[in-house]
């Protein structure tokens, strides 16, 4: 047994659904508890009545790379802590594909949102691609790089962990773009310090 750790738990997008933590029914986040390490926890994602109809569970995310068995996506799975940790629920939209997504080469999702001193960048790339990611001000104007992805990436699924800090970047509204080959795609972030 090791620890005890904080763990930090999230749902993106934030009011969409709840996390059962071993005995606990958590249904407001961010949510924040003591745990030691080298023991299982169970965990569980559902989505609220209210959105049944338009969203349903997409994956597990955990910011410092804790495994999740059986797997990621998985609405029940098991955690062991080894340090501190965020465990987000990840959900999504049921169905939902815009004219412009079908011939895309690339499919992401960022989280948290509103987010703080990070962003988690889900990219699934169709084929291998040169890959440049940048956050704008609602004015167009480009605030910052981030070189954690940045250059040529093979082809599958990718997950990042794009730092806020030290980027002279404070609380709005900014635009996340991600360039994937000549194909480009925005998704608006709110930044909260």
């Amino acid at each position: 047994m090791t620890g005890p750790y904080e763990v930090t738990l999230l749902t993106s997008p934030d009011g969409i659904g709840e996390i059962d933590f071993n005995t606990l029914d958590i249904e407001v986040f961010p949510w924040q508890g003591t745990y030691f390490g080298g023991m299982e926890n169970n965990i569980k994602a559902k989505v609220f009545s209210d959105f049944e109809d338009e969203y349903e569970f997409s994956h597990w995310m955990s910011t410092s790379g804790s495994t999740i068995f059986p797997d990621e996506d998985s609405i029940r799975a098991t955690i062991t802590l080894t340090q501190t940790d965020t465990l987000i629920a990840v959900f999504k939209i049921i169905g939902t594909v815009s004219a412009n997504d079908l011939d895309s080469k690339f499919e992401l999702n960022v989280f948290p949102n509103p987010a703080n001193d990070f962003l988690i960048l889900d990219l699934q790339l169709e084929e291998t691609a040169n890959v440049r990611i940048s956050l704008h001000s609602v004015l167009g104007q480009k605030v910052a790089e981030f070189s954690e992805i940045n250059g040529r990436q093979p082809e599958g699924k990718h997950s990042v962990s794009l730092s806020l800090n030290g980027k002279g970047i404070s609380d709005g509204l900014y635009f996340l773009v991600v360039q994937v080959g000549e194909e480009e795609k925005s998704v608006k972030v709110n930044v909260v310090r």
